[in-house]
Formats: C-alpha cells, structure tokens, sequence
C-alpha cells in the first residue's frame, strides 16, 4: 500500500537535509500513485475521497518541518492544507483525481465506436436497477461544468 512505502522509504521522506521538493517529486512518484492506482476509472463519493486525501496530507505533513505544529489554545494546524500543498508545490488529491479522470474520459471519447471501452462507457442499456445514475462520463462534464458536446468537441480536438 501507499503508506508502506512511505514508511518504508521513511528516512528519506523525513530527512530535512534533502531539499523538500526533491523528497516530494520522489512521493509523488513512488508513493501517490499507489495511493491513487487506476483512479481514473474511480467512482468515489466525496467522503471517500477525503479519506484518501487526509492520507495524502498526513503524509505531506510529516515530511515538512512543523507540519504538525498547532496553534496555540487551538487544535487547529499552524499550517493548513492549502498552505501546506503551496509549500509543497504539490496539488491535492481531488485535483489529481479529476486531471486524470478528464483525461480519460477524453481519451475513450477519441477511440474507434467499435473499442469495448467506450461501449461500455457510453452504454445505453435501460435494464438496469431504478435509482441516481451516475457515470464516470457524466461526473466529468458536470465538474467542468461545460455540456457533453463541448467536452466531445474539445477532446477531439486533443485539449485534454
């Protein structure tokens, strides 16, 4: 898991003899993609991914001087998320997600009609349990907040 190897490369991620955007470039590299592996399929609700981003800044946390130091009388953090990613020069879990969330999509939007994928994704098969539907696709266009054919068109285009 991604705080295994965190943990395991411990001495490296807490040495504050390393410069701290060498040791972030190395997490991102080696530990947020464990964190995050085939996220761009995910279907999260909002909850689950502030659990998998808590994770994310706990460990940004311990890797910066003072990142648990709090304010007096306060259990609030001296530095707090934004800051912390600002310092880091990192961007938050959420963000990450949806960069490559959007990517995808726009990259099954590109395929061939006859490619599985993009059957699947753009499937319109009404024999299904009643409730809230949501996709992967729809979740997309709603976050960027621009309609299904600008998306398409954009991504034909190869914006994304």
């Amino acid at each position: 898991t991604a705080q295994n190897k965190f943990y395991e490369l411990g001495k490296k991620m807490m040495n504050h003899k390393i410069h701290l955007a060498t040791r972030v470039k190395i997490m991102n590299a080696l530990v947020r993609t464990r964190l995050t592996y085939s996220c761009q399929t995910w279907n999260l609700s909002k909850v689950q991914g502030d659990h998998i981003n808590a994770s994310y800044m706990s460990m940004l946390r311990k890797m910066v001087k003072g990142g648990y130091r709090r304010q007096a009388g306060t259990y609030r953090f001296v530095l707090s998320n934004r800051d912390l990613l600002e310092k880091c020069r990192t961007e938050d879990i959420h963000d990450f997600v949806s960069r490559q969330q959007r990517n995808f999509v726009a990259h099954v939007t590109r395929l061939d009609n006859k490619r599985l994928a993009k059957r699947v994704m753009f499937n319109g098969n009404d024999a299904r349990r009643p409730g809230r539907r949501t996709t992967l696709y729809g979740k997309v266009v709603e976050r960027m907040g621009i309609s299904p054919e600008e998306f398409n068109r954009d991504a034909l285009l190869r914006r994304y």
